[in-house]
């Protein structure tokens, strides 16, 4: 079966990004000099492993195609949530697709996935727009050991009722606690 997962990386005290949308800080386990090690390699291979599309925010597009280059990590077909009509990019072998509406993308995303799960990425908006939807089947939270004190929080402005999580696993490494919870309707 195939779930819509989102996957995010968060500070002690709620923020997705410090201030100004820096994110160097708060995503160093993953984007820093030696990339995810030990048990966050694993982490990170799984869910690789088991996408078979991206959905992610125009911001997050934007900041990341330049680093990204000619081969973006992702190698699947990704789909931009976005008010701006652009024509698909194909960098190597990713994908982009812009489509407007969350709900869009995460449909779009289901079949492009080929049964496989359609992972959400990206910043708080993103991350609220599902949420608000009620389309998420699970939660990956990656829980940085900092506090920021300032920023974007990940789960600002929610348009929800309460949800009842399930605990699946927690997975402790030196830079980064992998918190992963079901979304129970």
């Amino acid at each position: 079966m195939s779930l819509v997962k989102l996957d995010m990386t968060m500070s002690l005290d709620g923020y997705s990004t410090g201030e100004g949308g820096d994110l160097s800080r708060v995503q160093a386990w993953l984007i820093g000099e030696n990339g995810p090690t030990g048990s966050s390699a694993e982490v990170v291979g799984e869910f690789f492993a088991s996408t078979g599309a991206w959905v992610m925010g125009r911001r997050t597009f934007d900041t990341g195609e330049e680093p990204w280059g000619a081969e973006p990590p992702f190698a699947k077909p990704c789909f931009v949530v976005t008010h701006e009509t652009r024509d698909r990019l194909v960098k190597g072998a990713t994908s982009f697709d812009f489509v407007p509406g969350v709900e869009l993308a995460v449909a779009q995303a289901k079949e492009a996935a080929d049964g496989r799960d359609v992972t959400v990425i990206g910043g708080a908006d993103i991350a609220q727009q599902c949420l608000s939807a009620g389309i998420l089947d699970q939660i990956d939270i990656h829980l940085a050991p900092l506090l920021l004190g300032a920023g974007t929080r990940l789960f600002d402005r929610l348009n929800i009722k309460p949800t009842d999580l399930g605990i699946v696993r927690v997975t402790d490494s030196p830079d980064v606690t992998h918190l992963r919870f079901t979304v129970n309707r």
